[in-house]
């Protein structure tokens, strides 16, 4: 069984590219939130938009 059909190689190109959650860089930023004492929730989601969440939010 294979995935979907990418509507098109532009399309397939530019999603691979996606990054994904907990890269290096968000966890280095998390990590110095955290020391400064701030405390706060990863990949939330976004009200009235769907499939969309903020990386980092209070």
């Amino acid at each position: 069984m294979s995935g979907p059909v990418p509507s098109s190689a532009s399309v397939s190109a530019r999603m691979s590219r996606q990054g994904s959650r907990d890269t290096a860089p968000e966890i280095a930023v998390r990590r110095l939130l955290h020391a400064s004492g701030l405390r706060y929730r990863v990949n939330v989601p976004v009200p009235g938009m769907a499939r969309r969440t903020v990386d980092v939010a209070e």
